[in-house]
């Protein structure tokens, strides 16, 4: 798991991140954005900065507070952009053919593709560097996130 875009980090640190994780012949990595949740210590130094009240935004792939060295729509716009670029078709079958050149590294390979195939997948779903995302995959937790933050605490939703 990688966190590109930490306070003081340019846009540019997106294509540097790609260009590390293929330098260093990284197979997988999931590409997340800083999220402070409520309750932590994070949240609390951050909260004058904290711009998202929809709280089933809080799910590690949107952006929801202001960053210090780039907008907050640079920073979504360089988060999708490094996870589409990274899962581009192109790329993984590079990655594959990397490690089935390995030694045993065709009993990996049904892994890593499987797993190649479920974040390029999500890419396509989430519509991920297509405009924004729409994906909402924390909408039935955000009663819970809403209590921590005006403390009354966890109150989870009915399903």
């Amino acid at each position: 798991k990688v966190t590109p875009g930490p306070d003081g980090e340019g846009p540019a640190v997106f294509r540097a991140t790609v260009d590390a994780l293929d330098s260093a012949g990284v197979d997988m990595v999931q590409i997340s954005l800083l999220t402070p949740l409520p309750g932590t210590a994070q949240f609390e130094a951050m909260r004058c900065r904290i711009n998202q009240p929809d709280w089933s935004r809080y799910d590690y792939h949107h952006v929801v507070f202001e960053p210090r060295g780039m907008s907050s729509e640079q920073l979504q716009a360089g988060h999708d952009w490094a996870t589409r670029e990274y899962y581009r078709p192109a790329r993984v079958l590079r990655r594959l053919a990397r490690i089935a050149a390995r030694p045993s590294g065709i009993r990996y390979l049904p892994y890593a593709a499987a797993i190649s195939g479920a974040y390029y997948g999500r890419v396509l779903r989430w519509g991920i560097g297509e405009g924004s995302s729409t994906a909402r995959p924390l909408a039935s937790r955000a009663p819970v996130l809403q209590g921590l933050v005006s403390g009354a605490g966890p109150s989870p939703a009915r399903e």
